[in-house]
């Protein structure tokens, strides 16, 4: 300890002498934080968590990535932590990882014979990286976390990103934001790399809220989920995300018959008057863009559904070359920019690759059907587990956890539609 002190020290001195003195600061600060986060682990796996929906904001300087020096951090811990616990983490006897690790392997033999190299191995990077983060959070997980601080921590760190994306249309802050050519005026991304980004995680959240408002331990707590949700609704609507839109009326009228019986004829009464209320602020505040473009899903000349249209018979070509093992991980996006379709849509060299916009199809041309048949046996695992889970909690009498494990499974079943 009095090592890492000396060297701490060390360095502070060295950082004064030097051309930037403010980084003075960063030694002890880390010191101090490995320390901290060496005991308590679950606290760096939280602040990874909480920065998921700031992927466009959570660098530090522009350069330092801070949830993968954290999770770099935690992956340093684990070899210390068998060591003195003298036994493997349970993440080893998780059914998930043979489906996982097969569908990596697969992924890196399709990069291997893939005719977009470059791009495959950095996609093989981050499929690794994702199931890197899966063991961390199986690793450090404890029952309170994934119980009680986890819904609460998404709920707050979405409903943060949505306030930015309100925040940016109100006060026209650009790096709340984006212009784009379609028509659309302002789309918010509140810290997130993209609108579409932006509303697909508020979604997921959503059921996590309604979840905790039906818990709620007092009146006030209840109030403030409710306004919860009327945010990231708002938020929804603000990423003018087609899509996003219909998933998020689904996902509210599911909610609504799931939590039906608790709806007495008194609260039928409050949740319609609420409802209209939030509809008349919604259409007062909405951009005239929002209307546009969702009214753009009647008009076969659309623009965005056009390309989109394309997107797919691009697809068959490519899945036609290469069926087995496909082209290569998020390598769609390679054969666009040669097709000729896509010179139809832009002239501009950075705008020729484009994403399927379609995961699946993603999946099918970078891996083929071998590919798309593990990821598929993945989501059903994934999606088996979320229901076991709620039947063993219904099972033991625990009625909270076994409808927030309900309300896991309805977001992430909206998620992958």
């Amino acid at each position: 300890m009095l090592l890492l002190w000396a060297l701490s020290c060390l360095a502070t001195v060295a950082c004064l002498a030097s051309p930037y003195p403010a980084l003075a600061v960063a030694p002890p600060l880390g010191v101090a934080a490995g320390l901290i986060f060496a005991r308590w682990p679950a606290i760096a796996l939280c602040i990874i968590i909480a920065l998921i929906p700031y992927a466009a904001l959570r660098k530090l300087g522009g350069s330092v990535n801070l949830p993968w020096l954290l999770a770099g951090g935690l992956l340093a811990l684990l070899p210390l932590r068998m060591a003195m616990e003298k036994r493997w983490p349970f993440t080893a006897q998780s059914a998930m990882w043979p489906l996982l690790l097969a569908y990596l392997l697969v992924n890196l033999v399709s990069a291997m014979v893939s005719p977009f190299p470059d791009e495959a191995y950095k996609a093989v990077t981050m499929i690794a990286a994702a199931q890197l983060f899966i063991a961390l959070i199986i690793s450090y997980g404890t029952r309170d976390l994934l119980l009680t601080v986890l819904p609460r921590l998404i709920t707050w760190s979405i409903t943060g990103g949505s306030l930015l994306g309100i925040v940016g249309y109100v006060f026209g802050i650009a790096m709340f934001g984006e212009d784009h050519p379609d028509g659309a005026a302002y789309r918010a991304n509140g810290g997130a790399i993209d609108p579409n980004n932006q509303c697909i995680m508020i979604v997921f959240a959503i059921p996590l809220i309604v979840h905790l408002a039906v818990h709620a331990k007092s009146r006030l707590e209840r109030l403030v989920m409710v306004g919860l949700v009327g945010i990231n609704v708002l938020g929804v609507m603000l990423t003018i995300s087609r899509s996003g839109l219909m998933m998020c009326m689904l996902t509210l009228a599911v909610l609504f018959v799931r939590y039906r019986a608790l709806i007495t004829p008194r609260r039928l009464g409050v949740v319609v008057a609420g409802g209209m209320l939030g509809c008349a602020v919604l259409l007062a505040v909405l951009p005239q863009s929002f209307f546009d473009r969702q009214g753009s899903l009647a008009k076969w000349e659309d623009r965005s559904l056009s390309r989109r249209s394309s997107y797919l018979s691009v697809a068959m070509d490519a899945i036609q070359q290469r069926p087995i093992l496909g082209s290569g991980p998020d390598t769609f996006k390679e054969y666009y920019a040669q097709s000729d379709v896509t010179r139809l849509y832009t002239k501009q060299a950075d705008r020729m690759q484009r994403q399927a916009h379609n995961t699946y199809v993603e999946v099918v041309v970078g891996t083929g059907v071998v590919g798309l048949a593990l990821y598929l046996a993945i989501l059903y695992r994934a999606w088996r587990h979320f229901r076991v889970a709620e039947t063993a909690f219904q099972t033991a009498g625990e009625a909270e956890a076994a409808d927030l494990m309900g309300c896991y499974r309805l977001g992430f079943v909206v998620l992958l539609l």
